[in-house]
């Protein structure tokens, strides 16, 4: 299949997948995890992929842990394991962290350009040329990653 098409059409069935999701549904989905349901049945009941009812599932875990509820709790409202309960909220809390580095560093940098007035165009230190080089790395590994796990969902859903 190739790399991810972003204007690719979407899968028959899945009219809803990417639109955003009302709390009603986010209460009927609920209610059809603890009834039992199969991904897959929920995921055609809401028009959506099963990677996409999964991605809200975690989407929910990781809302519950930072209202402080327990992860068995939490395994026990969305029927995620425990290790995936676990790995969403790590991979989660590290994103977040990443993001506020980001910001820090945006402000520290608009306030020193805001306190100095160069003449020419400053550059930055080596250090962090090498730290932003490291970053830009690493986001297009995480982007390579991420349409690896799309393609191949897509290709398991066309099967």
């Amino acid at each position: 299949m190739g790399f991810f098409n972003f204007n690719k059409i979407k899968p028959e069935g899945c009219e809803n997948m990417g639109a955003a999701w009302r709390e009603s549904e986010i209460e009927q989905l609920l209610n059809e995890v603890r009834d039992g349901q199969t991904y897959e049945e929920i995921a055609k009941t809401h028009k959506r992929t099963v990677g996409g009812i999964v991605s809200r599932l975690k989407d929910i875990a990781y809302e519950c842990h930072n209202k402080q509820m327990s992860i068995n709790e939490i395994v026990v409202l969305t029927s995620i394991s425990k290790n995936d309960v676990i790995d969403t909220i790590v991979q989660k809390d590290k994103r977040k962290e990443n993001i506020e580095k980001r910001k820090e560093k945006h402000a520290a940098g608009f306030e020193l350009s805001s306190k100095t007035k160069p003449t020419s165009q400053t550059t930055s230190a080596p250090s962090e040329i090498a730290e932003l080089t490291n970053e830009v790395v690493s986001i297009k590994k995480d982007v390579k990653e991420i349409l690896r796990l799309m393609n191949a969902l897509y290709d398991f859903e066309s099967q």
